[in-house]
């Protein structure tokens, strides 16, 4: 007597003409059928679960290959354990290959800087960058530290600009030194600014110049800001990892 073993792939039926008579009962072939999970594995399909084509194919070839060759139940036992380990296996090494060119490109992608702020929430922001401009004409140089381009609106907010006057000439040159700068933050589009007050400032002290990240530290010291709004603004400090523009 013939009938069919069947496995659904995607919107295809494949059809496997298999023998009764090389089976003892009926009941043999149904273990076949219940060993590979092949009617769970239509089941999967049908509720959009993700099965890969290579399990797919490997049971599907070991299933043709055990009714052919009659195996007995503890043999097809310990295939499908063998194939069953294999997957976890090669599941387990895909996962560890994922996670290591995630670390790769991770240590490869250019640091983009930070800045952490004490005000009234706390504000954290995921990019800065720091640069010294020489003005000439025996004017002092410009050191300034933005979360923006400066040539166009910010496209994103929060958003920081420091600036203030220095007579290095390079923001590598600035470790160790504390300059008094003039201070803007917008949380957003809609919200005042705020900002030192007229003749006021607060003090950003640069430490570090990483040369392999090409980045620059800073602290920013306590100050009384105001708002556009007319409203007095408390401002507890800050830190600052800038990456370095232009020449170091």
């Amino acid at each position: 007597m013939r009938t069919g073993l069947y496995m659904r792939t995607g919107a295809n039926l494949i059809i496997c003409p298999v023998d009764y008579d090389g089976f003892a009962n009926r009941n043999q072939f149904g273990f076949y059928m219940y060993l590979f999970d092949l009617h769970p594995l239509d089941r999967d399909l049908q509720h959009g679960k993700s099965v890969t084509p290579l399990v797919r194919a490997v049971c599907f070839m070991i299933a043709c290959l055990m009714i052919a060759g009659g195996c007995s139940k503890d043999e097809m036992k310990e295939m499908a354990a063998s194939v069953q380990q294999q997957s976890q296996d090669f599941a387990v090494r895909t996962k560890e290959y994922t996670q290591s060119a995630v670390q790769v490109v991770e240590q490869q992608l250019p640091a983009s800087g930070s800045v952490s702020l004490r005000l009234s929430p706390p504000v954290e922001m995921d990019s800065a960058k720091v640069e010294v401009i020489s003005v000439g004409d025996g004017r002092p140089n410009v050191v300034q530290i933005s979360t923006y381009d400066l040539n166009a609106l910010p496209g994103k907010f929060p958003c920081l600009l420091i600036h203030g006057t220095t007579d290095v000439e390079t923001s590598a040159s600035l470790t160790g030194r504390t300059v008094a700068c003039d201070f803007y933050f917008q949380a957003s589009a809609s919200s005042p600014i705020t900002m030192t007050p007229p003749g006021k400032s607060v003090a950003v002290t640069f430490a570090e110049f990483d040369v392999s990240k090409n980045t620059l530290k800073a602290s920013i010291g306590s100050a009384s800001l105001v708002g556009s709004d007319g409203k007095a603004v408390m401002f507890n400090g800050g830190t600052v990892m800038a990456l370095v523009q232009g020449g170091n």
